[in-house]
């Protein structure tokens, strides 16, 4: 992707992300947080430190901007960066990873893409709900709502890839 596409789509995220944090109430059960994409589509190249000070900012910004907990959004979003780099390796495998390159369905595939983003989705929503009810009171009210944001959240993250994905050329 091109550095110039990746900002404008970076910011629209962002922007999104905030509205649906503090306009869009979408009930109890459902959680997305698009900006997980932009961790998410990080090169491989970038290493864990610096994802997870990216992530942080990332979600700090969010938590600011937003009408929740300050912190909430980061602590999950820093998580799934300290994650990022192990999950790439164990889906990806060495041989397919060119450091240079970021994660997308042409390098990935569909279904590595979708685990990829369904374990990452389910990282930040366990830490942010469990954050969000302070432990484990109400368990079934959050296991259905990390079960239901998980999916949610997946759904979108591929239908982010495969709209910002590569194109191929015939």
């Amino acid at each position: 992707m091109r550095r110039n596409r990746w900002i404008l789509i970076s910011i629209l995220l962002i922007v999104v992300q905030i509205l649906f944090d503090g306009l869009l109430h979408l009930g109890i059960y459902w959680c997305l947080f698009p900006a997980l994409f932009i961790i998410l589509n990080l090169p491989y190249a970038c290493k864990t430190l610096p994802t997870m000070l990216v992530a942080f900012v990332l979600g700090l910004f969010v938590d600011m901007m937003g009408n929740g907990v300050i912190g909430l959004n980061a602590a999950a979003a820093t998580a799934v960066a300290f994650c990022r780099q192990a999950l790439l390796q164990v889906i990806a495998g060495k041989f397919i990873i060119d450091k240079s390159e970021r994660p997308d369905l042409f390098s990935l595939g569909y279904i590595k893409i979708v685990g990829y983003s369904a374990i990452c989705s389910f990282i930040y929503l366990t830490i942010f709900v469990m954050i969000e009810v302070e432990g484990f009171s109400g368990f079934l009210t959050s296991l259905a709502r990390i079960g239901l944001s998980t999916l949610l959240n997946t759904i979108l993250m591929a239908i982010i890839f495969t709209l910002c994905g590569k194109r191929r050329r015939l």
